[in-house]
């Protein structure tokens, strides 16, 4: 109840919406469209979900619609002549697909196997790859204006794998660019 008594809604004209559409359709046709500064708001704070994960001390992202599943690093067979980023590949339920080690793809260095270290299947297009990293943290939501590109001076246009980074409080997360380790 509000200072004079009345329920909250209590006085206002109803609305009954019909049992399927569009809500901004629904809303002009009864003459009560969305408000255009709100919805440039909305735009403007825009949130994408993503996966992070380390390797060594540095957070990393991905895109949640990238990700198909997150795995324990089960029998990875080797593959003669691959990349030296390439482990192998890994039996999905019946699908091949190929295991890279990703901190070795990004410079980082040789991985360290332990209990922590996850398989994390992502996706692109048809194409399916496993990344080894070296444990998963969080989904979690990031919004937009918390996402800066990376400067043209930190790293090697041809050779970035890096989308953007994500600035937080006390966190710097940085966004993998997947298509990027994939055509490479």
């Amino acid at each position: 109840m509000d200072e004079k008594g009345k329920r909250p809604g209590e006085g206002k004209k109803k609305i009954v919406l019909p049992p399927y559409g569009l809500a901004e359709d629904i809303l002009e046709s009864l003459g009560e469209g969305p408000d255009p500064i709100e919805m440039e708001e909305e735009k403007s704070s825009a949130e994408i979900k993503i996966v992070t994960f380390f390797m060594d001390r540095e957070e990393y992202g991905l895109p949640i619609d990238r990700v198909r599943e997150i795995n324990r690093v089960g029998e990875i067979t080797r593959v003669p002549n691959s990349a030296r980023h390439v482990l192998g590949v890994i039996n999905l339920r019946g699908k091949i697909i190929p295991a890279i080690e990703l901190k070795k793809r990004l410079g980082l260095g040789p991985s360290v196997l332990d209990k922590a270290s996850r398989i994390v299947v992502a996706e692109t297009g048809q194409k399916l790859m496993g990344l080894l990293v070296d444990s998963v943290s969080e989904v979690m939501n990031v919004r937009s204006e918390e996402i800066e590109m990376v400067s043209e001076d930190l790293v090697e246009d041809e050779k970035s794998f890096i989308k953007g980074v994500v600035k937080l409080e006390e966190r710097i997360i940085i966004l993998i660019d997947l298509d990027g380790i994939l055509k490479s």
